[in-house]
């Protein structure tokens, strides 16, 4: 979100990061925005909708680049032959 970071920060950014995650998948829609609200209240309302949709975003990056990955480990098995 433009700021710096420190090391310091990966542990509770990535928490905070799958909270945003389990909140938007798992619960109740009439429940997600007092709830990140809680989790991100150093945040505005903006700032919490532009995080949300970039975490969200990061998530789905990382199953792409996942079932290319698997997509490349199976190519690259020989095939068995069948007698």
């Amino acid at each position: 979100m433009g700021r710096n970071h420190t090391l310091e920060d990966v542990l509770s950014h990535n928490l905070r990061e799958n909270l945003m995650d389990y909140i938007t998948t798992q619960m109740e829609e009439d429940k997600q925005q007092a709830v990140r609200k809680a989790i991100c209240s150093d945040l505005t309302d903006s700032q919490i909708e532009e995080y949300t949709h970039l975490v969200a975003e990061a998530k789905e990056e990382r199953e792409r680049a996942a079932t290319l990955a698997r997509k490349k480990s199976s190519a690259k098995q020989p095939k068995k032959e069948c007698r």
